[in-house]
């Protein structure tokens, strides 16, 4: 064995970093997206007769989408049915449901 296989044996080689990091970086990732990514809110809207949903803007925070609602019911001939939620995923059929975190309507 020479100098550079011997250093090679001790360190581990270098498939070990790489798999560490690639480790540690997947858990920075998970635990950003669970601990500390902000929400984001979006306004939904829902017609009377129809089942599809419509989406609206995205909003930093609750208050700003429920804000958002209450203007839009204030425009006459509205016919729909408003709410909010946050990190919503979207239905994976037309009709079907959105998964939201959280949701807010608004009476």
């Amino acid at each position: 064995m020479d100098e550079d296989d011997e250093e090679r044996h001790h360190s581990g080689g270098s498939g070990g970093g790489i798999v560490g990091l690639i480790i540690v970086g997947l858990l920075c990732w998970w635990g950003y997206n669970h601990f500390l990514k902000p929400d984001k809110w979006m306004g939904m809207y829902e017609a009377t007769v129809q089942t599809a949903v419509g989406v609206g803007p995205t909003f930093d925070n609750k208050e700003a989408c429920v804000t958002w609602i209450n203007e839009q019911k204030q425009n006459p001939g509205q016919r729909f049915n408003f709410e909010c939620g946050s990190n919503c995923t979207a239905p994976k059929t037309e009709i079907g449901p959105w998964r939201c975190d959280e949701t807010a309507d608004t009476l």
